[in-house]
């Protein structure tokens, strides 16, 4: 069985480029570069790599918080490869993203997902908030 490691990834690197191709299958016209700088102050893209090879990745983005005018730090992107899916890769994609969110900026980690489910079964809990159909926004205690 090939193993998965899980690694920040370079702004402008190789990987960089196929965390974006990835997204894109996703999301049209999804660009990773209209989030992140050298100054966004937002943590790492995070990629899993299979034999050197991204096979799916993790962003973040900083939006308004529910109900509140803060912006915060969101999970923006999480997308794992077909051929590498039902394998626990997002799950550890998320977990290990969430470690690197400062909780000294907020207290909670958001993401607006078709997938509930998936962070259901890691922790987090649903923001009653209206939403498009078949999207929910999830949130996790970061302290």
């Amino acid at each position: 069985m090939t193993k998965v490691i899980y690694q920040p990834c370079d702004l402008g690197s190789d990987q960089w480029r196929e965390v974006n191709l990835i997204f894109q299958a996703e999301w049209n016209g999804f660009n990773l570069d209209d989030t992140y700088s050298n100054f966004s102050g937002l943590p790492p893209v995070i990629v899993a790599l299979a034999d050197g090879k991204v096979i799916g990745a993790l962003a973040f983005t900083r939006f308004k918080e529910p109900n509140i005018e803060n912006k915060v730090i969101w999970i923006n992107a999480l997308s794992v490869i077909p051929a590498w899916r039902r394998r626990g890769i997002a799950r550890e994609l998320i977990k290990i993203g969430t470690k690197n969110v400062p909780d000294k900026e907020q207290s909670h980690l958001y993401v607006y997902t078709n997938v509930p489910a998936l962070y259901f079964s890691i922790g987090w809990t649903l923001v009653e908030i209206d939403t498009q159909t078949n999207q929910s926004v999830m949130s996790l205690r970061l302290k």
